[in-house]
């Protein structure tokens, strides 16, 4: 029997044996629902997020498929944990008590040799040259190649501290700068408190945090001192939104400048937003970038002030001093050149190993390259300062944390500086 003439029987088999009761169906009572498609609430944010991600993958796929580079973003919160953002607060701090210390050594900023370019007007810029020197040790310190730098816990060493850190960075020469900081850390009333000292090029200064959790953001102060006179305080007045610091440098006893910093990031490069005060005069906003290439190492400032609108720019570079060895500064405005004092203290060329995490035996010598400062030797600070609450308390680290294998800056570095 063929295969159709099979169908075909058993065909005719269940008609034969199927009940003749279509006649009791009353087809006019049946409905028949709409199929119904399952639909998950609306999320603004989700759509957002959606078509945010969706305009960045195409924009980043244009953009590499058309010009081979990724897109010109800016980051506007750069520091990405609570531990880079005390880290920068503190260690940018303390560059500027340095300058202190380097005042009451030279007695004055004011040192530096004038080369003139043309023979048009002095520039109101160059009446802020001296100010604009004393935040240069900042910029070179932590203003630079996001991924030339790292903020570390590590193991306390003095006995008088249960915690430590280092921060190691690169200087614009790319030799390797280094702080260490020791601290206790306390509780009161609401507050995390931290009392400790710095070390950096084997001069030690003291500081204390004042840290205080809101419902979104992190107040915090900090202050570094080498007397009760001389200090700095720097509040940090950062949101989800942007990053933002502020400077008051207390010198003898009596506020002698303050300042301004949003804290930026484009193409893993620091830029720093620089606004000064000196005295309740002009304010001006310098706009800072590393502007380095192969053959040349300088920074490129964009100034404004604030009354008059005047603006401009200024390039910094470094030269050597060819009779010291060391080198300066060298602000070139459009009509003039200044050379001016540098005091950064390095330790010899930097490496990729100086900033994977764990890599902490580079210490706080003296420069050791042929690359030299412009001051004399900075001297000792007032020593140690111990937090009577945890005097001689357990020596040991903080609780460490993992880095991300994609940056060279750890995010899960415990709620430290």
């Amino acid at each position: 029997m063929k295969k159709q003439d099979i169908i075909n029987k058993i065909k005719k088999t269940a008609l034969d044996e199927m009940p003749d009761v279509l006649n009791r169906i009353n087809l006019d009572s049946i409905v028949i629902d709409d199929i119904q498609t399952k639909k998950n609430p609306i999320s603004l944010r989700k759509v957002f997020s959606y078509t945010f991600a969706s305009l960045i993958v195409l924009l980043t796929g244009f953009s590499i498929y058309n010009f081979g580079v990724v897109p010109n973003i800016t980051n506007t919160t750069p520091l990405e944990s609570d531990s880079e953002i005390i880290g920068f607060q503190t260690i940018s701090g303390t560059t500027l008590i340095d300058n202190i210390q380097a005042t009451e050594l030279s007695n004055t900023f004011s040192t530096y040799e004038l080369q003139e370019l043309s023979q048009t007007a002095t520039e109101p810029i160059e009446d802020q040259l001296d100010l604009i020197n004393q935040y240069m040790k900042m910029t070179e310190t932590v203003i630079g190649n996001q991924n030339a730098f790292i903020y570390e816990d590590i193991e306390s060493t003095n006995p008088s501290y249960q915690y430590a850190f280092e921060y190691r960075g690169t200087d614009l020469l790319g030799n390797l700068i280094t702080y260490k900081g020791f601290y206790n850390s306390t509780e009161s009333m609401g507050y995390t408190l931290y009392n400790g000292i710095i070390i950096h090029d084997d001069v030690e200064y003291r500081f204390s945090n004042s840290i205080k959790q809101l419902e979104q953001n992190m107040f915090i102060t900090c202050k570094i001192e080498t007397d009760e006179n001389n200090y700095v305080e720097v509040t940090n007045f950062s949101n989800q939104n942007l990053q933002k610091f502020e400077y008051k440098v207390y010198v003898n006893g009596h506020l002698d400048n303050e300042s301004e910093l949003i804290l930026t990031e484009k193409k893993d490069q620091l830029k720093a937003e620089l606004t000064l005060n000196k005295n309740s005069d002009d304010e001006v906003t310098l706009n800072i970038e590393d502007d380095s290439t192969k053959d040349t190492n300088q920074y490129q400032i964009t100034y404004q002030f604030k009354n008059t609108n005047q603006s401009g720019e200024i390039t910094v570079n470094l030269v050597e001093n060819t009779e010291t060895g060391e080198y300066q500064y060298q602000y070139k405005t459009e009509t003039n050149s200044f050379i001016m004092n540098r005091d950064v203290k390095s330790n010899g060329k930097a490496s990729d190993e100086d900033f994977q995490p764990g890599n902490t035996n580079n210490g706080n010598g003296k420069n050791e390259t042929e690359i030299t400062t412009t001051t004399e030797e900075e001297s000792p600070g007032n020593g140690s300062y111990n937090n009577d609450s945890t005097s001689n308390p357990d020596p040991g680290s903080g609780p460490g944390g993992s880095s991300k294998p994609t940056k060279l800056v750890p995010d899960s570095i415990p709620l430290t500086i």
